[in-house]
């Protein structure tokens, strides 16, 4: 996403309701509230997991995003 879109999709995320914080925080709470509409509590575990390696990649942490994308293709290796 374009990071001059991220603040219009933020504040329309917040006022439908997420939690308010930084970017990747409101995306992690859309995740986990859809996690658990779609699933109860494994959905929103699920969705928790996920959002730990998405939130790096939201935010633009380089060497955060290295880190934990890598552990994905070490364990298909």
């Amino acid at each position: 996403m374009p990071s001059g879109n991220q603040m219009a999709v933020k504040a329309a995320l917040v006022a439908a309701g997420a939690p308010d914080g930084t970017f990747g925080g409101v995306i992690k709470g859309v995740l986990v509230q859809l996690g658990g509409k779609f699933a109860d509590s494994a959905g929103e575990e699920f969705a928790g997991n996920i959002s730990d390696y998405l939130g790096p990649i939201l935010s633009g942490a380089t060497s955060e995003i290295t880190s934990r994308v890598s552990e994905l293709f070490r364990d298909t290796a």
